[in-house]
């Protein structure tokens, strides 16, 4: 078994929590840098965050959103 997951099992003894540290784990490895656009208006207010992570930011300017 690989060692980081053996320490995440160690370190988080309640399932959900292991659960969301091997996810976190698995997203950052496998879409590494990539960059989430998310709108919760239909495209009025547009935000980005890097994948796996939670913390987000707004989007000013449209140049910075890939087509």
């Amino acid at each position: 078994m690989d060692n980081k997951v053996i320490e995440l099992i160690k370190k988080y003894p309640n399932d959900s929590e292991l659960g969301n540290a091997i996810r976190r784990m698995y997203f950052s490895q496998s879409h590494n840098g990539e960059k989430i656009f998310e709108s919760p208006d239909k495209g009025k207010t547009i935000y980005s965050r890097q994948s796996g992570e939670t913390e987000r930011t707004l989007v000013t300017n449209q140049m910075e959103i890939p087509f």
